[in-house]
Order: C-alpha cells, then sequence, then structure tokens
C-alpha cells in the first residue's frame, strides 16, 4: 500500500522538480512502502546512488529524475523518471515476492515513470548503463 504522502511527494517531486530521488522500502510485513529519504533537486545520479545505501540483503524502490545526454549531433539534455528496483541475489525470498506487487501498485500511484529496472548487482548501476538503456526507449 502506498500513502497519499507518499504519492504526494512523488507529484511534488515530478511537477515541482524539488527532488532529484526518492528512496523507498516496504515495512516488515512486506505490506506498505515506506519513504527513507530523498535527494536534493541538484544531486548527481552518482550521488543518488551513494545516498541510497543500497542494502546487500534487503530491496529497495528509487524514484530518479535521470538526467542524461542523448547521442545525436549536438547532444540534448534528456530526462526520464525512473524506477529502479533493487533486488539483490541475497534479499529474503518474501522481500523479493513482495517487490512485484509493491511495483505494479507504484506503477498505478506513480504516474508518469517512463522506464522501470530490476537491479540485483552494482555493475547495472552505472550511469552508461542505464543512460544505453534510455536511448533505447
Amino acid at each position: 500500500m502506498i500513502t497519499q504522502d507518499i504519492i504526494e511527494t512523488y507529484n511534488s517531486m515530478k511537477t515541482n522538480r524539488d527532488a532529484s530521488a526518492l528512496f523507498l522500502t516496504l515495512d516488515s510485513a512486506n505490506q506498505n512502502l515506506i519513504l527513507l529519504d530523498k535527494a536534493d533537486i541538484n544531486t548527481s545520479y552518482q550521488d543518488i546512488i551513494a545516498q541510497a545505501q543500497l542494502p546487500k540483503d534487503d530491496i529497495r524502490f528509487l524514484v530518479i529524475n535521470f538526467v542524461y545526454e542523448t547521442d545525436e549531433n549536438p547532444p540534448r539534455k534528456t530526462e526520464r523518471l525512473l524506477l529502479i528496483q533493487w533486488i539483490p541475489i541475497t534479499a529474503p525470498m518474501r522481500r523479493k515476492f513482495a517487490v512485484v506487487n509493491s511495483t505494479n501498485d507504484l506503477k498505478l500511484a506513480f504516474i508518469g515513470i517512463q522506464k522501470d529496472f530490476k537491479i540485483s548487482d552494482f555493475s547495472e548501476l552505472d550511469y552508461e548503463y542505464i543512460r544505453r538503456d534510455c536511448l533505447k526507449a
């Protein structure tokens, strides 16, 4: 379940550009999403990933306003709202299963998410890896 406060925080991030990322997790019962923190609007992608402090044995959801340049000549600055599901292999199985329902709820509540990633390894969080995938869409 996603509270109205979290939805309003997301909508403010999307429309008012007052944050560059939201960090969420599930409560201990795997029922409700909890907003852990948000990143300042001027925070770079690399700093967002560092600020997220992704655990090696638990899940997280990151909603990021991803800023990148296209491969066009000249390059064009572009932004996309991304949902990154951090699901490490060592996370408890019940938490992994709960991600599926929570992701569906997030996508319904957070209108405007343009791309979503299921990531289990830190190497997949590389800026260029994410940028190249965004260029495909």
